[in-house]
């Protein structure tokens, strides 16, 4: 492991990286042109998971669906653009893990909107867990690492409760969004229910298509006694 370590340490030095949008070469290890990055502009605003109404900011409450366990889902960029989508799934599968900076700092600009308020309503961030199978394979959770570490010293992380106890399927490979919500039935647990009775939660995740993951994670918490749960992800199709 630490030849490969090496071999790799010195083919960066002569092997620049490779914008993943236009291609060119890049002198960064972020595989990011600057005129690439100014194409990627976040929408900072929250909306219904299920109407898709805007919600204004504060409450992240839809007056049509009032009981739903995810009050609300703010989704940075649209899944369908292609650059968005090399971005992330080079980052989970290709190990390109320098793009958390790019992420850190996109994800920096939607909390530091929602601050004041997240921070008076003591909302907590769970970041959404890999199975342990998961995590041995990929190295990291890419939910975890795409947290600012600046809004971590206001907003509490609480990374170990909420647990992934089944190994279920890449949702990419389901097909439909029934398959999908069959496939991460029952994929999640609390480790200490005490920890989550009363409290508020962040949801983080890299994408939301038809939000079966988020979901599913947020009835498990519900039903231990959250009170208010919102889910922010890097890209997703709500808008």
């Amino acid at each position: 492991m630490q030849t490969m370590n090496i071999a790799s340490r010195c083919l960066n030095l002569f092997l620049p990286n490779q914008c993943l949008g236009c291609h060119c070469f890049v002198e960064s290890r972020i595989p990011l042109c600057p005129h690439c990055a100014q194409q990627l502009v976040p929408n900072l605003n929250f909306y219904c998971p299920v109407c898709k109404k805007r919600l204004p900011d504060g409450g992240f409450q839809c007056d049509t669906h009032q009981t739903l366990p995810l009050r609300a889902i703010a989704c940075l960029f649209d899944w369908q653009n292609p650059l968005v989508q090399k971005l992330i799934l080079n980052f989970k599968y290709h190990n390109l893990v320098p793009l958390k900076n790019v992420f850190q700092i996109y994800m920096k600009t939607i909390f530091e909107q929602q601050l004041n308020f997240l921070a008076e309503q003591r909302y907590t961030i769970i970041p959404i867990p890999l199975s342990a199978q998961k995590l041995r394979q990929r190295g990291f959770n890419q939910a975890e690492i795409i947290i600012p570490p600046a809004i971590s010293a206001t907003l509490p992380i609480m990374a170990n409760n909420l647990l992934r106890i089944k190994n279920n399927l890449p949702q990419a490979l389901t097909r439909s969004a029934l398959e999908r919500a069959q496939n991460m039935s029952g994929a999640f647990a609390i480790n200490s229910a005490s920890a989550i009775a009363k409290k508020n939660f962040i949801l983080i995740d890299d994408v939301y298509t038809t939000g079966a993951t988020l979901n599913e994670a947020a009835k498990v918490l519900k039903n231990n006694g959250a009170k208010n749960i919102i889910g922010i992800t890097l890209a997703g199709q709500i808008y």
